[in-house]
């Protein structure tokens, strides 16, 4: 046993007693995650051949990831006939990516040391190198570098190293447990999540809609955490919950309807919201009087030509009483949002929520 913790400490850096690799290796030996080869004192250990076998195919995967990515690089620059510098860019990719979590660790700790400005080097390193050794332009250099950025996003290899890299440097610097303890998750809320999410502070009821139901457990975890979590939108998304807010005021006149509940839910959540209340027993003056108690607010008519603008005033506020902050996207000049637009949709192809509306599409990549 010894002679095994010994091998531990110097892979761990002497962070633990000897009675915790002792109560290690007693858990993994009875969940049969590693047997004991040889009785005889000093004993030995091995990995039971399940546990092997899971970390083999991690290897695995590790090694196919790296070799795709490899080669994704690999036919981009080919592309572009600089399949020779394939190895030196790769190494500029990997200082980029390991400097952004750099970057990160150091928000944490409230250090300001120019990261960010080491990303932006590395990041124009990349463009100069590729001018270097072509005849491209600075333009056709950003725009290569840019395509390298969107197949590395699509590859979770350099992710996953960089996040290692992260781990091991807080480790033997005994900062993990403060990162981990300290790191602001910073989520944002789009417009379907800030529609529900206004929905669920207005009552906690439960009601048949499975999405309304899941940001209420969102709610309550975000409550419950026990990390910095900060809640985060932005002014077009609130521009939408208004706007869709108004649509809702423009289906009023079909409640009269005795049929209206068996054509089944519209597209509007508001609207539904407000059937789904009313089947549970809520009683209101109309349509109407649920929305102005729904914003607080006598609610102006939805043709009112201000309309958009004037709830969306009210919202900002009431999210900013619910600790929600509103930022006001990034202008972009047209070429530049062109091209974003263009990265942004190849890389939204890929995923398996490709069914946004243009509206949407463009409120994200803003907020990108």
């Amino acid at each position: 046993m010894s002679s095994v913790i010994e091998g531990l400490n110097k892979v761990f850096y002497d962070k633990f007693p000897d009675s915790f690799y002792e109560n290690e290796i007693g858990r993994l030996k009875q969940e049969n995650s590693i047997q004991t080869i040889s009785e005889v004192k000093p004993k030995t250990y091995d990995l039971s051949t399940e546990m092997r076998e899971k970390f083999q195919k991690i290897n695995q995967t590790s090694e196919i990831q790296e070799a795709e990515l490899l080669s994704e690089v690999d036919s981009v620059l080919t592309r572009f006939n600089l399949q020779k510098e394939t190895e030196n860019i790769v190494n500029l990719l990997v200082d980029l990516y390991n400097s952004n979590y750099e970057e990160d660790v150091n928000e944490t700790q409230h250090v300001t040391n120019g990261h960010s400005q080491k990303i932006h080097k590395i990041f124009s390193e990349i463009i100069c190198y590729i001018q270097k050794n072509s005849e491209f332009s600075e333009t056709q250099a950003n725009d290569i570098a840019r395509n390298l950025l969107i197949v590395c996003k699509k590859n979770d290899y350099l992710n996953k190293a960089s996040v290692s890299n992260m781990f091991t440097n807080l480790f033997k610097s005994d900062k993990l447990e403060y990162y981990l303890s300290q790191a602001e998750r910073k989520v944002y809320l789009d417009t379907q999540i800030l529609l529900q999410f206004i929905c669920n502070i207005y009552s906690e009821e439960k009601i048949d809609d499975q999405l309304h139901n899941a940001i209420r457990v969102f709610i309550d975890s975000i409550e419950n955490a026990k990390v910095p979590i900060s809640l985060n939108t932005t002014t077009d998304y609130v521009s939408e919950v208004s706007a869709h807010l108004q649509n809702a005021l423009k289906l009023e006149r079909f409640l009269s309807l005795d049929y209206i509940q068996d054509l089944g839910k519209s597209k509007n959540v508001f609207f539904n919201y407000y059937l789904a209340l009313k089947e549970n027993g809520a009683d209101f003056e109309d349509f109407n009087a649920f929305i102005d108690d729904l914003l607080g607010i006598e609610t102006p008519p939805y043709n009112d030509i201000n309309f958009i603008e004037t709830v969306a005033q009210v919202i900002v506020e009431r999210f900013e009483l619910l600790n929600i902050n509103v930022e006001t996207p990034r202008w972009y000049e047209p070429n530049e949002y062109k091209k974003y637009r263009k990265e942004y949709e190849v890389s939204l192809s890929y995923s398996q929520h490709d069914n946004k509306s243009y509206e949407a599409r463009k409120h994200d990549l803003k907020r990108l």
